[in-house]
């Protein structure tokens, strides 16, 4: 199956597909460039992305086989939020979410996350779907517990983040 062509479709309208470039949009900039987002994705505070930078980064992830850049749209075809889902192997996969500053607590994070990680769980023949969280991102937390997810263990790689898994049922 083609990238493209994976479409998840979900009640209300709302989609996951594959992130485009002409699916770039101010909510993602804003939020990919705001010092508190930044601190939950492990990006330096200096850094800034621009257009270009995202333009390359989504061509990047669209070309690799190894990693997926998912998007959720609104019923108004609007990106809100997206999914990396990289380093699929020995039937694991990794999940990240940014749901878009003007987005969050409004339910996208949860329909991207449930939905996405069980349709991985399928797409890929995987056993689980991890997730890395920082233990201060208690919104996340309690995101993907709702979603399924429970914890393994804090991250020996990396301090202060934990490691949550969802199985297949």
């Amino acid at each position: 199956m083609k990238k493209e062509d994976i479409i998840i479709n979900l009640a209300g309208g709302f989609y996951i597909k594959i992130v485009s470039t002409k699916d770039i949009n101010d909510d993602y900039l804003i939020t990919l460039n705001d010092p508190q987002s930044l601190q939950y994705l492990g990006i330096a505070n200096n850094f800034k992305y621009n257009k270009e930078l995202l333009t390359l980064y989504i061509k990047d992830q669209y070309n690799s086989k190894k990693s997926y850049l998912f998007g959720l749209y609104n019923k108004d075809k609007y990106l809100v939020a997206t999914s990396r889902i990289h380093d699929i192997e020995d039937q694991n996969a990794w999940q990240g979410v940014l749901v878009f500053n003007n987005f969050q607590k409004k339910g996208n994070g949860y329909l991207l996350i449930k939905n996405l990680s069980s349709y991985l769980l399928e797409l890929f023949s995987l056993s689980r779907v991890s997730a890395g969280i920082l233990k201060e991102n208690v919104s996340s937390l309690k995101l993907f517990c709702k979603c399924g997810f429970t914890y393994l263990k804090d991250d020996p790689e990396y301090v202060g983040r934990q490691i949550w898994i969802k199985e297949i049922a």
